[in-house]
């Protein structure tokens, strides 16, 4: 590996909490498909969009790995 591509790799990987994205990459594939109860929901949106702010800066950061290897 050129040393270019190992700055970009660091570069992509200092965004990542490597344990976070082990553990919810855990829970996606072991969690089972269940029905959320019924319920106030003010809460859970904010949850909700932390989530997909920490899932699109997860996103953004393996775009940049892919640009290393085509």
């Amino acid at each position: 590996m050129e040393e270019v591509q190992v700055k970009a790799l660091v570069a992509a990987l200092s965004e990542v909490n490597i344990s976070d994205a082990l553990k919810s990459a855990m829970t996606m594939t072991a969690a089972p498909a269940v029905a959320a109860p019924a319920g106030p929901a003010e809460g859970k949106k904010d949850e909700k969009k932390a989530a997909e702010d920490d899932k699109k800066k997860e996103e953004e950061a393996l775009a940049g790995l892919g640009a290393l290897f085509g």
